[in-house]
């Protein structure tokens, strides 16, 4: 199983120009793809990752939000996401995971409108 981040930049100007591309592979993957309705609170979805078996992660929210990695009552970790500001890591980036704790799910409170989280997690299981 691989997966791919293609990631481009331009200025202003379109004098400079890169796009970067990483690959990574592992042998198994757990992926979300949910619609969350407007001005939800703690909207869960189970989501089992064992975060020392992680190779890749990608998460996105298209609108503000803030995510909570849960095991059960258990609070492992909360990030605010800014809409379409994705979390992006693969194993050999130079920093280190920010997911930082093994959770069973996601709870995601959105303040206003309609939202779509989107989570991709590659693994070696």
């Amino acid at each position: 199983m691989i997966h791919t981040f293609s990631l481009s930049f331009t200025d202003d100007e379109n004098t400079t120009a890169t796009v970067y591309t990483a690959t990574q592979s592992g042998d198994g993957q757990t992926n979300l793809d949910v619609s969350i309705p407007s001005g939800s609170s703690n909207f869960v979805s189970a989501c089992n990752i064992d975060i020392s078996e992680a190779r890749g992660v990608l998460i996105n929210s298209d609108i503000n939000a803030t995510i909570v990695f849960k095991s059960g009552s258990i609070v492992s970790q909360t990030m605010n996401f800014s809409g379409n500001k994705p979390l992006l890591w693969q194993a050999g980036f130079p920093n280190t995971n920010p997911i930082t704790g093994d959770f069973t799910q996601i709870s995601v409170t959105s303040a206003t409108g309609d939202m779509r989280l989107q989570a991709f997690f590659l693994q070696d299981v």
